[in-house]
């Protein structure tokens, strides 16, 4: 089976956690999955970057400018994908299928993280790139589109997928909101789905970093900080909560050196933490605030009290959704007024129940999908 999934080659945190849950939930059905890492290359900028990215790779002594202090600093986010996934890369040096490579496989699974959001590899998400004559199921499972109103020329550029919509023997989506919307772009059914990284429950990946966390050590309590997009307001925000909570506030990621020489000065300060120690440093936090929809899935997950702190850039739908389903849109703040009216006494034996319900009706989704096989 072939899993064609978002960008892995971004060295995301949740991109990864949700690549490796639903390969493993492939593989816990029955199937032998592999990933594709791979992406194409659809214009001379992406070409551009490529090429760089390889250079870097072969030569990293000279990899030395401050483009480069993200890559060398994500080094160990970059080891989950060999130490946890099974992969193959379809796609070369185009925008085509790397001549040679093997695309006769029994299913081809679509998912999940934002990977219908309109990019220009839309079509490859939507597997455009399969044979005609392939007989291979093709399932989405928990597609995202990442937002619930699209621009114009977004909606046009959907909509061009008509026909590849059509051919999937079964469609899922991550939020409530995207089956109207597959309704009215392409008059399609769809089921709404949690997440993969949702389909396990917290015990599953207390055994995913028992073994590797401990190699760097990771702090315990206290409020943790997972914010991707930090602006003056956030860490307002960030801090107000620290002192209402009266918590202590600690933070997953480092911050970027100055300069290229003060990187060097000393590497280790500024590495960026392995998949486990991110996924353990929630389930060692007393509570969390976050713009990370995984950061909110796994505070989920390990039942710690939250707020998130609504980020429009990266799509507030897919927040609105999983907050709705679990009956938690109270958690989400946009603003500092709203800091005040925050509750951290969550009824989780409820919530617990609503994830229980949809991860059910999910891994029947799965079940059913692959049964032909």
């Amino acid at each position: 089976m072939l899993i064609e999934t978002t960008r892995l080659g971004e060295y995301n945190y949740g991109a990864l956690l949700q690549a490796y849950a639903l390969q493993r939930a492939v593989r816990d059905l029955g199937g032998q999955p592999c990933t594709d890492e791979s992406w194409p290359v659809t214009d001379v900028t992406q070409f551009l970057n490529r090429t760089y990215g390889v250079i870097r790779e072969r030569f990293p002594s000279f990899a030395r400018t401050k483009r480069d202090l993200k890559w060398r600093a994500l080094e160990r986010p970059r080891s989950f994908v060999t130490d946890k996934l099974d992969t193959v890369s379809i796609f070369g040096w185009g925008a085509k299928p790397r001549r040679g490579c093997r695309l006769d496989y029994d299913a081809y699974v679509v998912g999940s993280d934002q990977v219908w959001r309109p990019h220009s590899a839309l079509g490859s998400r939507m597997l455009e790139f399969v044979p005609d004559d392939s007989h291979g199921v093709r399932l989405a499972y928990g597609v995202s589109f990442g937002t619930d109103c699209l621009s114009v020329a977004n909606e046009t550029l959907l909509r061009s997928h008509q026909r590849a919509v059509e051919r999937f023997n079964y469609l899922s989506v991550r939020e409530d909101s995207a089956v109207g919307m597959c309704r009215q772009l392409w008059n399609v059914d769809a089921v709404h789905v949690v997440d993969p990284v949702m389909l396990y429950e917290a015990a599953d990946y207390t055994a995913l970093f028992e073994t590797d966390a401990p190699k760097v050590g990771i702090q315990s309590g206290g409020l943790l900080s997972y914010v991707l997009d930090p602006t003056a307001r956030k860490t307002v925000l960030v801090q107000s909560l620290s002192e209402q909570m009266k918590k202590g506030l600690r933070s997953i990621l480092p911050e970027d050196p100055c300069s290229v020489g003060e990187y060097f000065e000393d590497p280790t300060r500024w590495a960026y933490p392995s998949v486990p120690q991110w996924v353990s440093s929630f389930a060692r936090s007393d509570a969390v605030v976050t713009d990370s929809y995984h950061g909110l899935v796994l505070a989920l997950t390990f039942e710690r009290p939250f707020v998130v702190i609504g980020n429009a850039r990266r799509g507030l739908a897919r927040f609105e959704s999983l907050l709705r389903t679990t009956g938690l849109e109270a958690q989400l703040i946009r603003s500092q007024e709203d800091v005040g009216d925050i509750c951290l006494d969550i009824d989780w034996a409820s919530v617990r129940e609503r994830i229980a319900t949809l991860r059910r009706t999910s891994w029947e989704f799965l079940c059913r999908s692959l049964a032909p096989l």
